[in-house]
This record gives C-alpha cells, sequence and structure tokens, in this order.
C-alpha cells in the first residue's frame, strides 16, 4: 500500500465536509490514507480504534456521500478516490475486492457510483479503468466512445451466436452422415456373407432313389424339405406296393402246385 494519499481542497473545504463531525472527519482522512489504488477499503478496525469513530461516523459520510453504501462483507468505497487521486501505471495496483468494482460505474467527475442511470456516467469502472483510466480526455468523449464500442459489441454478440448455432448444427449433421455411412459399410459385408451361406443352404444335393444311386437331383430355392420328405414316402409307399405283389403271386403260385 502507498505511502502518501490525496486529499482535494475542493473536498475538504466544501459545505458539506466543513459541517460535519471532527470525528468524522477524521474518519474520512485515515480511509484515503488506508485505501488499495482504486479507493477501497477493506479493514477499519484500526481506523476505528485510532479515530475513536462509530457507525454515526460512518453514517455521516454516507449522508454527504463521501463514501459509498458499505457490502456486506465491510468494504468501503471513497466516492471521489479517482477526483483527488492520480496514480501512475507503473506503480498502480489493481484493488483485490474486483466483485465490488464491478458493480461500479465511473461520471464525468471522476467519482463513483452505483446508479447506471445517471445522465452524467462515462462507462462502468470496469473499461474505464481497462482503457487506462484517461482523465485527460474529456469525459463526454470517453462517453461517446464507451457508447460506439457498447453498440458495436451488441451487434456482433447476436450475429456470432446465429453463426456459432448454424456451424454446430451442420457439423452434428455431417457426423450423423458419416456414422451412418460407416455403419452401413459395415453391415454389408456381414449382409453378403449371410447371403451367400442362406443360398449354400438352400442349394442341396440328394442322392435319387430312381436311378440307384448314380445319379443326383438338386434342389432349387423353391424346394423345401417337405416336398423331400413327401418324395420319400411315396417313393417308399411305392416299394411296399411292389413288395406285396411278389408276396401274392408267391402263394397264388404254392395254392396251384
Amino acid at each position: 500500500m502507498a505511502e502518501r494519499r490525496m486529499i482535494s481542497r475542493k473536498i475538504a473545504e466544501d459545505d458539506r465536509f466543513v459541517d460535519m463531525h471532527p470525528v468524522s472527519k477524521l474518519l474520512y482522512f485515515y480511509l484515503v490514507l488506508n485505501a488499495d489504488d482504486d479507493g477501497f477499503v477493506g479493514s477499519v478496525k484500526m481506523i476505528n480504534f485510532l479515530t475513536n469513530a462509530d457507525q454515526n461516523n460512518y453514517d455521516e459520510l454516507l449522508e454527504n456521500n463521501l463514501i459509498l453504501e458499505p457490502t456486506k462483507n465491510g468494504v468501503y468505497v471513497i466516492t471521489d478516490w479517482y477526483a483527488q487521486n492520480k496514480i501512475e501505471p507503473k506503480i498502480y495496483k489493481a484493488t483485490e475486492y474486483l466483485s465490488v468494482r464491478a458493480l461500479l460505474f465511473i461520471k464525468t467527475n471522476f467519482a463513483y457510483t452505483t446508479n447506471p442511470d445517471e445522465k452524467d456516467i462515462i462507462s462502468p469502472v470496469d473499461y474505464w479503468i481497462k482503457q487506462g483510466r484517461d482523465k485527460k480526455t474529456p469525459p463526454e468523449i470517453q462517453a461517446q466512445q464507451y457508447l460506439e464500442q457498447f453498440q458495436e459489441t451488441s451487434k456482433k454478440v447476436p450475429r456470432s451466436v446465429e453463426e456459432t448455432s448454424k456451424k454446430v448444427l451442420a457439423q452434428n449433421r455431417l457426423d450423423k452422415n458419416r456414422l451412418d455411412k460407416s455403419r452401413l459399410e459395415q453391415n454389408r459385408p456381414d449382409q453378403t456373407k449371410k447371403e451367400k451361406i442362406n443360398k449354400e443352404n438352400n442349394y442341396k444335393y440328394i442322392n435319387s432313389s430312381s436311378n440307384g444311386g448314380m445319379g443326383e437331383t438338386l434342389l432349387n430355392d423353391g424346394s423345401s424339405a417337405s416336398s423331400i420328405e413327401n418324395n420319400a414316402t411315396t417313393e417308399n409307399k411305392g416299394n411296399s406296393a411292389v413288395d406285396s405283389g411278389t408276396n401274392q403271386d408267391s402263394i397264388n403260385s404254392l395254392f396251384n402246385y
């Protein structure tokens, strides 16, 4: 933390400051002295001990807009910090309370505010600090520059989101087509192999009983196992009829004898 801080005569001799209680004045000096490079004070126990300040003194500073409403963690912000202090970029160290700073806006008189609807706002504090904490360029020009930057960013965001969505959908369709094609190529050899096995099973060769087993009968795809069984049954019946006729002739010849 720096050993020296600046306080403007414009603040110290203003009526709102002169009319305050002496302890409140001393409290303000110690808050400025112990603030970090962005004007934030996170620990006030030692300050309260040195100044004998209580909550009434903090409320008085708050009523005169010399400090902002403290956070739940007890972080106090010096309202006119950048109106009084100028810290060179080489030695500047950003505050550790970035979540608090993200809620603030910088005004044309370089004072902090938490109200984004005020007319004399330059930009959010984070943007202003990112741009180099410029206090030389007229605040009106800085406000116009931020407005143009904000409008340009707003135009790009929806388009970029739409383009990103289209790219994602197109990539998903491409990946799906590739996956379907890969599955088709994998299934094609299996299907061909299956058809070949079925064809071989349908084409069966059996010995023909009509030619004494010397020939073969080819069954095509239209043949079935039931037809084969029917043919075999018919042949067996024919053979049984021949055997019966032969036996009858033998009996008749025996009687004749």
